[in-house]
């Protein structure tokens, strides 16, 4: 069930928000209490789910101090001779926040902007609510439903929605931080760069506010499109599907959708992390970026990490994270981020890989990738993330 714009801000309104959610849960309706305001939920019947811990020990995903609320509507997109599309959002949040406003969060998921879902942020809205972090993770509408700049649009759509109810959420709308992996990284670095630049900000959702940014975290991200070729195997589809137009702008687009197009000393700070054996975006991506920040004067943070991979969830990578966050935005993530990603565990995706001969796609071949390997971009049983395209670029 989805929350609309006003049920979702009645609700959050409220000190305490009483309602434990699960992915089966349903809202019922706003009832009195001594203060005039209670969320009453139906629960799931279910037994609350629970993950493996090292040494065979069960917890359970939802800490008890954290409040889940699912498929929160932040903005409606009419069409014609067809249903309206709705935006949404789950969101997490101390349940007890002693009245003082958070820092907010925008998760934004990868899949190389044709696949994807906001649930795979999911289980970093936990540690960044304990955090004191109001965090989200939101839906973007992809390729086979809008080309660029849809996505950008709906991404700050979403910053301009927390913005615009910030004091019904009891956010600081001066702390918003935005974190994407992947294609994600590259909306997250966009998001970032442009502030609000009019050519980007779409007619999506709530209007009048900025959509600008305190920090961004950017992992893994595509930054520089002007380093492959139309044709090139492993981006071509990318080119095809979310870069659809006009023959005649497409450059034009590509230019737009460039994060190194809009750096400028006015930017916020930025984290960047990236795999050095990452073989579906290279990590000369990121090194793009961080030149181009630190050409600028604009400050930014940068994590290399050896024999790793797309997938940078590592205890490092979640360290890195809370620290930029908490200097930035004022939270206290530190701990529960570590609780979440100890030393010694990695997320499934995350293993450590030797570094490979050679990328799949070197500079100059265009090569397509091998007969076998489990790192094909179209290979749904991918680990370092399935449907991801190949980005090496060509010289």
């Amino acid at each position: 069930m989805r929350l609309s714009h006003r049920s979702f801000v009645q609700c959050v309104g409220v000190t305490f928000f009483l309602v434990l959610l699960q992915p089966t849960t349903t809202f019922g309706q706003v009832a009195s209490e001594s203060d005039g305001r209670r969320l009453v939920a139906e629960q799931s019947r279910r037994s609350p789910r629970v993950v493996a811990e090292p040494g065979g020990q069960r917890r359970p995903i939802v800490a008890s101090d954290v409040q889940f609320v699912r498929e929160v509507v932040y903005a409606t997109i009419e069409q014609d001779n067809a249903p309206p599309i709705e935006l949404t959002m789950n969101t997490a949040f101390l349940k007890d926040h002693s009245n003082q406003l958070m820092p907010a969060v925008v998760l934004i998921h990868g899949g190389g902007y044709g696949s994807g879902s906001k649930e795979m942020f999911n289980t970093l809205l936990q540690p960044l609510a304990q955090g004191g972090y109001f965090a989200v993770t939101i839906q973007y509408r992809l390729s086979g439903a809008a080309p660029y700049p849809a996505a950008v649009h709906d991404c700050k759509s979403a910053i301009r929605f927390l913005r615009a109810n910030a004091g019904d959420l009891g956010i600081d709308p001066t702390r918003i931080g935005v974190l994407g992996h992947s294609a994600g990284g590259h909306l997250a670095a966009l998001v970032a760069t442009t502030g609000d630049d009019p050519d980007l900000e779409g007619n999506v959702g709530e209007a009048g506010f900025s959509s600008a940014v305190t920090c961004a975290v950017d992992l893994s991200g595509l930054t520089d499109f002007t380093l492959f070729q139309r044709d090139q195997p492993g981006i071509r589809r990318i080119f095809d599907e979310w870069f659809a137009g006009p023959d005649a702008t497409f450059d034009e687009r590509i230019k737009q959708a460039t994060v190194l197009t809009h750096v400028d000393g006015d930017d916020p700070p930025v984290l960047i992390v990236h795999g050095e054996a990452d073989r579906v975006v290279s990590i000369e991506h990121s090194e793009r970026l961080r030149d181009s920040l630190a050409k600028h004067g604009v400050e930014f943070e940068f994590l290399s990490l050896p024999e790793v991979g797309h997938s940078v969830a590592r205890p490092e990578t979640a360290a890195a994270v809370a620290a930029f966050f908490d200097k930035h935005l004022g939270g206290s993530a530190g701990e529960s981020m570590q609780t979440f990603m100890p030393e010694g565990r990695a997320s499934q995706g995350g293993s450590r890989r030797p570094i490979p001969p050679e990328p799949l796609l070197a500079p100059g071949k265009g090569a397509a990738s091998k007969s076998g390997s489990n790192d094909d971009p179209e290979d749904p049983e991918d680990p370092e993330g399935p449907n991801e395209p190949t980005t090496q670029p060509e010289e």
